[in-house]
């Protein structure tokens, strides 16, 4: 990989109630794609990560310019979220009760 640049992370987490889903003009939201873009010209690569309605979504934006190895950062990433998805159905299976509001199953 490419030398990487220094870099500060920013990090939201917001309390909101999870038995209510959030609406726009009355229709609920179901599902959420992060985006965001940075704020000076020397971000090669960002990484936005959320999580909504049980689900996770990642999104990668990228210089291809100035990140010459993308293909090869993709393909980690996606090697180790199937990973990590492999993880989570071995621990919680299809269909677990829920235990705490703090852990998915």
């Amino acid at each position: 990989m490419a030398a990487s640049l220094p870099a500060e992370p920013y990090v939201s987490s917001p309390r909101r109630r999870r038995d209510r889903p959030l609406t726009v003009a009355g229709a609920a939201v179901r599902e959420i794609i992060p985006v965001a873009v940075a704020d000076n010209g020397n971000v090669t690569v960002s990484f936005e990560i959320l999580s909504y309605a049980g689900t996770v979504a990642v999104t990668v934006i990228a210089d291809p310019a100035g990140l010459p190895d993308l293909d090869e950062l993709v393909a980690i990433l996606n090697d180790e979220l199937a990973g990590l998805r492999l993880q989570a159905r071995n621990v919680c299976p299809a269909g677990a009760p829920s235990v705490s509001r703090r852990r998915a199953c």
